[in-house]
């Protein structure tokens, strides 16, 4: 131990510096109330998973179908055993930190696998657990995606060292956590398969294929009856190469993917094929669907830094005059780059406002403990996460109301709500730290809905600390 240690000091520096920060990053961020509508619905899900429920999230838009009819994500069902243990949606949260910095972990053994030489192989690893996608996909609160990716960072490494068992192990791993990600192990597999002639890859672009085949030709058309990422007459329906590069969003996000590595993996062209194609299922194949997975925030480049790390890695290992400290110091100026200009999430640990607590937070925390555990509530965004243990909890979704006569707001449209089931509570903070975030409109719209369901009669307050408010719905919303 005291050998290994010596030896390796410095990436487990690195290592261990990168999952307290990450950890700091998202617990904290959750026990503030930054946390929000992705990470409650996931967490949910599991949850009645671990209590053998169907997988209804009812703080999901979609409140009244199971979550699988949106994504097809088994490693829910796999994690959801530990909520028998750790019953916390911080169980989650800290999982897919450990998981990410691990991914690390896989990219260094690869580094080394390849040659590289120890200073050029920490700076990798730096580089990779410091990308902006990574950065980004950590406040973004929990995501399957991210789950498949630190899966797929060792399915790539056992791939790369012909551990057959192991890469088989990884590979449904990996595309169990989302049904996108086959397409990337079909692809890794592929690249590998020209220049290593084996028949390992053959055998993972086989399951790969089939998986991918099954879930678009058969799951999602026959089984769910509709696939809700795909363009609006079809998968396939509007396939343009222009929509790969047609925006400055898009152009941004490639140039910066390819400079957080020193435009190194273009040295490989073939390699950089499975990076290209992860790019043109959101950029092209999804290009009218949702628009916010084609820039630079969200979780959506999580994949990104695997699959621009492997070619950098194999690039410095084929030109020699690249295995040197000063290619190691350029990744690092290129990460410290990146982490400055984008202004990255680990910077928010070096500012007071993510270290203050809101005022509001501890009035809400009081209202919880009042709240029966088994009553069914409606809230706003980022508290639904901290209450949803329990099987009727919806969001406030801005909406419209009609009102012929009578109406709560002088005019026939009025601010109101679209609320899922039929909660008895409703749950709101009106403190000035929240914002469209929070709210999913601006507060000023949000508070008018408020007043307007008050003076509708639709609720009642029955108890309020501070700028915390619990109601009695007493007329359907």
């Amino acid at each position: 131990m005291k050998s290994f240690l010596k030896n390796n000091y410095i990436p487990i520096i690195i290592g261990l510096l990168f999952l307290i920060g990450y950890l700091l990053l998202s617990l904290i961020k959750h026990y503030t109330f930054l946390s929000g509508y992705d990470l409650s619905v996931i967490d949910q899900a599991i949850w009645k998973y671990s209590r053998f429920k169907i997988p209804i999230t009812t703080t999901h838009v979609y409140y009244d179908t199971p979550v699988y009819f949106d994504h097809f994500e088994i490693i829910f069902l796999l994690i959801a055993p530990l909520y028998w243990i750790f019953n916390t949606v911080v169980t989650l949260i800290v999982l897919q930190v450990i998981s990410v910095v691990a991914s690390g972990v896989a990219v260094l053994l690869l580094a080394k696998h390849y040659g590289l030489k120890n200073f050029v192989a920490n700076s990798l690893f730096l580089s990779y657990l410091a990308f902006f996608g990574i950065q980004f996909a950590i406040w973004s609160d929990v995501h399957s995606l991210v789950f498949g990716v630190a899966f797929l960072s060792w399915f790539l490494y056992f791939l790369e060292t012909k551990r057959i068992r192991l890469t088989i192990l990884f590979l449904f791993l990996s595309i169990f956590c989302k049904e996108d990600i086959a397409l990337l192990t079909f692809l890794i597999s592929f690249v590998y398969f020209i220049f290593n002639r084996t028949k390992l890859p053959i055998i993972a672009c086989v399951i790969s294929t089939a998986y991918l085949g099954f879930l678009f030709l058969v799951y999602f058309p026959h089984i769910i009856g509709v696939y809700r990422f795909a363009n609006p007459n079809g998968l396939l329906s509007d396939v343009n190469p222009y929509y790969f590069i047609n925006t400055s969003e898009k152009q941004q996000t490639i140039l910066y993917s390819l400079g957080s590595f020193g435009f190194i993996p273009l040295l490989v062209p073939l390699y950089i094929i499975p990076f290209v194609a992860d790019l043109a299922h959101y950029f092209v194949l999804g290009n009218a669907v949702v628009t916010s997975a084609q820039g630079l925030f969200a979780h959506y480049r999580s994949s990104v830094g695997l699959l621009l790390v492997w070619p950098t890695i194999i690039a410095i290992s084929k030109y020699k005059f690249l295995n040197n400290w000063k290619v190691g110091i350029y990744l690092i100026i290129c990460a410290a780059f990146f982490q400055y200009y984008l202004h990255l999430p680990l910077s928010y640990l070096t500012k007071k406002w993510f270290w203050t607590f809101p005022p509001e937070a501890s009035n809400i925390y009081k209202m919880l403990k009042t709240i029966p555990s088994d009553a069914s509530i409606v809230t706003q965004n980022n508290i639904a996460v901290h209450i949803t243990h329990r099987d009727q909890v919806y969001i406030l979704f801005p909406n419209v109301a009609d009102f012929p006569k009578n109406s709560p707001c002088g005019i026939k449209s009025c601010r109101w709500f679209r609320v899922g089931g039929s909660p008895e509570l409703l749950l709101i903070d009106t403190g000035n730290t929240w914002n469209i975030l929070h709210y999913l409109s601006t507060p000023a719209e949000f508070n008018e809905s408020i007043s307007n369901l008050e003076k509708n009669g639709n609720i009642v307050l029955v108890n309020q600390k501070g700028t915390t408010k619990l109601y009695k719905i007493v007329k359907k919303i």
